[in-house]
């Protein structure tokens, strides 16, 4: 399956390896020597033999945790760290807290989990909420997503409503200042309000089934896109695809 939007990652899958040729093998081999690291590639075969072949390649993860077990596990810390630092993170807060991070797909996949960047994070977490005791999702918003520009949920919120002048507002004032992999993070953002909010776990108003589908389907034109099927920059793809859901 794919990954969340909140990765970089794009996914290529190649045919059976049963049925290809030793040439392309070779090829795919010394592709495994230098990986791209924005590409994640799936190699699977009926043939188990050739399958293990490729096992002793560098590089090659055979069994690489799915993206939940990776985003849990650097969950599970956070709410540890939080802890130690006198304060209470809940599980559903650190989960968004953990995907946000250096795209924890990406860390765990390529590099390993980054427990140093998580630790800044929630370093800065808890000294904003010092004295309150306990962490909550508005406080990850304010201090790691937003950081004093723009709310990606409040972008969303006005996209669920049809704001054409406020959505469009908060999105430029985002992309001037957005890095190429923000809007990676931008997507997730709005997907995970989305999700939120369509099982009842956000206060502020409801989205009617219709209208989740319509946006989840421009999130994932907008995933592919940028993630290399567009020759636009990614800020033109995301105003292209907010323009036609707020019309």
């Amino acid at each position: 399956r794919s990954p969340s939007f909140f990765s970089r990652l794009r996914i290529f899958t190649l045919p059976d390896l049963a049925e290809m040729k030793k040439t392309h093998r070779d090829e795919i081999r010394a592709y495994l020597e230098a990986p791209e690291p924005s590409a994640m590639l799936i190699l699977h075969g009926t043939d188990f033999r050739q399958a293990r072949a490729f096992s002793g390649a560098p590089n090659l993860l055979s069994n690489a945790p799915r993206e939940e077990r990776a985003v849990d596990a650097l969950a599970r810390y956070a709410v540890a760290a939080a802890g130690e630092a006198g304060a209470t993170l809940s599980r559903e807060s650190a989960i968004f807290l953990a995907r946000w991070v250096g795209s924890a797909i990406f860390l765990a996949r390529w590099v390993g989990p980054d427990f140093d960047a998580l630790d800044a994070e929630i370093g800065k977490v808890v000294a904003f909420a010092a004295g309150r005791g306990e962490v909550d999702e508005r406080d990850i918003r304010e201090v790691c997503v937003s950081r004093g520009a723009v709310d990606p949920f409040k972008l969303a919120e006005t996209l669920v409503r049809k704001d054409s002048k406020a959505c469009l507002t908060l999105f430029r004032r985002f992309a001037a200042a957005a890095d190429p992999d923000d809007y990676h993070k931008l997507n997730g953002a709005v997907a995970w309000f989305l999700r939120s909010r369509i099982q009842g776990k956000r206060d502020a108003g409801t989205v009617t089934p219709r209208r989740a589908a319509e946006i989840f389907r421009a999130l994932s034109r907008i995933d592919r896109e940028i993630k290399g099927e567009s020759r636009l920059s990614p800020g033109q793809v995301y105003e292209i695809r907010l323009l036609s859901l707020l019309t």
